[in-house]
């Protein structure tokens, strides 16, 4: 599909955006894996008036990513662990460059939601919240969203024949704790 075609589909539904104040978002997977896709469809929804988001790990060169967030209103950016060494054992890359390009983007005043997506005994830790907690504060205190980790694919997962995540499902009063050491640092924070 060309951008032209996913924009004629996007545009179905623009009386809907505009109506809810939502708009479309670029997700993935990674959709810096697809800049150019990626980069026009964004420019056409923008220029057809619809409210365009960008949903990323900024695990990219910064030449790529710039070029996307000029038509992007508002950025989703996840991150998954503040420790270099652990994120590259947990997704196989480091954060360095991902860091490096939150930062760019806060400098240079782009709009940007920080994403945690929780997950108990990998990302909970007291240290890489606190470490979170303080790249917040250094960004600017954009706000964040916890996404904490749920059970409801499990049945999915069970009826396609594989086994659930390993996972277990937080219970609310630590999710609040999370959520009110992570509001320590004068952001605003979300459970979604």
């Amino acid at each position: 599909m060309s951008p032209e075609e996913a924009t004629e589909i996007v545009k179905r539904d623009a009386v809907f955006y505009r109506n809810s104040g939502g708009g479309v978002t670029v997700s993935g997977g990674e959709a810096l894996h697809q800049p150019g896709f990626a980069a026009e469809l964004l420019k056409q929804c923008q220029a057809a008036g619809i409210h365009t988001v960008l949903d990323t790990a900024g695990h990219a060169p910064w030449e790529t990513l710039v070029e996307i967030l000029r038509y992007v209103d508002l950025t989703l950016y996840d991150l998954k662990h503040m420790d270099p060494a652990e994120h590259y054992r947990l997704t196989g890359v480091d954060n360095v460059l991902i860091l490096k390009n939150a930062r760019l983007m806060a400098k240079k005043g782009i709009p940007m939601v920080i994403r945690l997506p929780l997950i108990a005994g990998i990302n909970d830790s007291e240290i890489n919240l606190r470490m979170l907690r303080d790249f917040i504060i250094e960004v600017g205190r954009p706000k964040v969203e916890i996404l904490a980790y749920h059970n409801l694919g499990d049945a999915k997962y069970l009826a396609l024949g594989f086994e659930p995540l390993p996972f277990s499902q937080y219970q609310k009063a630590v999710v609040r704790y999370i959520k009110e050491l992570l509001s320590a640092s004068g952001a605003e924070v979300q459970i979604l």
